[in-house]
């Protein structure tokens, strides 16, 4: 669960800001603002039990995230 949170975001963070990996359960993410840049919040389509809502800043997406996704 991440909620109510401000994500201060430096000019060399990623548009994805935020990514849920492959095989995730109950995931909440709700109430978390990501001010200065649009950025999103991705969402692999095998996890389960997803609620990502009023994220100001930040839309949701639903694509397939790699396994390597966090190794920057």
């Amino acid at each position: 669960m991440v909620r109510d949170n401000v994500f201060q975001l430096g000019d060399t963070a990623p548009d994805e800001a935020v990514t849920f990996a492959p095989n995730g359960e109950s995931l909440q993410m709700s109430g978390n603002a990501f001010p200065g840049r649009a950025v999103s919040i991705v969402v692999d389509p095998s996890c389960r039990g997803v609620e990502v809502r009023d994220n100001p800043g930040a839309e949701t997406v639903r694509a397939p995230v790699d396994f390597n996704h966090g190794r920057r």
